[in-house]
């Protein structure tokens, strides 16, 4: 009955040992799991950190293009990022006309010179840059432009009915050729 009992005690003695060995492990299972819950508490914070870190990059670098464009540009007097930014704004308020939400004047939508960009090309910029290419194809395709609403919206007004969108088209196409050469003067001047 002593082996009996000594036997009985060496096995409690090993399944006490297992049941500690196993109460660590789940010690340790539990201690990287409440690890792997705060990561993932913590992921949509970072993430949502990284995002506002890589907006505020980004509106740092337009600051810093704005700057290095206005440096570049100060030389002859005008801003090109300007320029493409209030092209945009007319080119927005020419196809919220063509929606119907505003209405155009056609004599003032007409003329080149009436807007930012035609004011400098006829102030001082044909004088100064006429003989570039790009200087001639810049103020070409500007006054096309014009031309080309001017003439949209004075249909308009007379009751004429559009043919489809080509008014709009040709404006966009325009507005492009507008921008497109607008970057490669910046870089000519």
């Amino acid at each position: 009955m002593r082996q009996s009992m000594e036997g009985i005690e060496s096995s409690a003695g090993t399944i006490e040992a297992s049941v500690d060995e196993l109460v660590g492990v789940i010690e340790k299972n539990s201690a990287a799991s409440e690890e792997v819950a705060a990561s993932a508490e913590e992921t949509p914070a970072a993430a949502a950190e990284i995002q506002e870190v890589a907006a505020s990059l980004a509106a740092g670098a337009q600051r810093l293009m704005d700057v290095l464009a206005r440096f570049r540009g100060a030389g002859i007097g005008f801003d090109f990022v300007l320029a493409r930014r209030k092209h945009m704004e007319w080119r927005d308020k020419v196809a919220a006309y063509g929606r119907g939400e505003v209405e155009l004047d056609a004599d003032q939508v007409s003329a080149p010179d009436r807007c930012d960009l035609g004011e400098w090309i006829y102030g001082t910029a044909l004088e100064r840059y006429g003989a570039l290419a790009d200087m001639a194809r810049l103020e070409e395709r500007h006054r096309r432009l014009h031309e080309a609403i001017g003439a949209a919206v004075r249909a308009d007004s007379r009751g004429q009915e559009r043919r489809s969108s080509d008014p709009m088209a040709k404006m966009e196409r325009l507005s492009s050729e507008v921008v497109s050469v607008l970057d490669a003067l910046e870089h000519e001047v």
